[in-house]
């Protein structure tokens, strides 16, 4: 459903190290290791494609970015 968004192989290897982000991403988690339950549900096309850039869901993204009015 989701691919990872393109990026260089040297941060693509360095988000993978730290977040798992390649795998979170093609497995529908989140790269937020404190989130319980991620929301794949996202509010717009912005919130989609940061998700294929940070593999962080709709709740977390939320809690980092500030919910839009």
């Amino acid at each position: 459903m989701f691919e990872p968004a393109n990026k260089s192989k040297a941060v693509a290897d360095m988000l993978d190290d730290f977040f798992n982000r390649t795998e979170s991403i093609t497995n529908l988690k989140c790269t937020n290791t404190k989130c319980g339950d991620p929301n794949l549900h996202f509010k717009n096309e912005i919130s989609q494609r940061e998700y294929t850039l940070s593999g962080l869901c709709q709740n977390c993204q939320d809690d980092i970015f500030g919910k839009d009015e």
